[in-house]
């Protein structure tokens, strides 16, 4: 595990949701030496496979679960800096990365790259073979605990503690 931030202790993280944004945010943290539990409202065991995810995983909570989705190129970046071991799991299941080049009309006929073009990376996959890939990361990830099946009416204050 990553150690936290020099100077912080880690700290008892709870993400409420676990989407897509509660995902990223439970492993990035828990990647920073936090210990982090994840309450996600759905019910639902992890299918074998992404194939199968997509045939019958039900995402309650998403309802636009099985639609494509390009994903910007700030997450592209962000998971190639942070997570590149999702990247590759992302790859390995058919998501497919689209470049500066790939996207440019026809109409355009100076292709020739330019400084900050790698950086502009969107990637296209299924939303549920996003979300199959990261729950699988994140649930393994040391220093998360995954508690389906647990929806969040409210939080409660108490001084700095919630």
């Amino acid at each position: 595990m990553i150690d936290a931030v020099p100077g912080e202790d880690p700290q008892d993280i709870a993400v409420v949701g676990g989407g897509m944004a509660g995902m990223l945010a439970a492993l990035l943290l828990a990647r920073d030496g936090h210990r982090i539990t994840v309450f996600e409202r759905d019910d639902t065991d992890l299918p074998e496979t992404a194939d199968e995810a997509f045939d019958g995983w039900n995402r309650g909570g998403a309802p636009h679960a099985r639609q494509s989705h390009a994903l910007l190129a700030r997450l592209h970046r962000i998971l190639a800096q942070r997570a590149p071991d999702v990247l590759d799991a992302l790859a390995e299941q058919g998501a497919t990365e689209l470049t500066v080049e790939r996207l440019l009309p026809p109409e355009i006929e100076d292709r020739e790259p330019r400084p900050g073009d790698d950086d502009l990376v969107l990637l296209c996959c299924r939303r549920l073979t996003l979300e199959w890939v990261l729950r699988r990361v994140v649930t393994a990830e040391p220093g998360v605990t995954w508690r389906g099946g647990v929806g969040v009416a409210g939080l409660l204050g108490d001084g700095t503690d919630v």
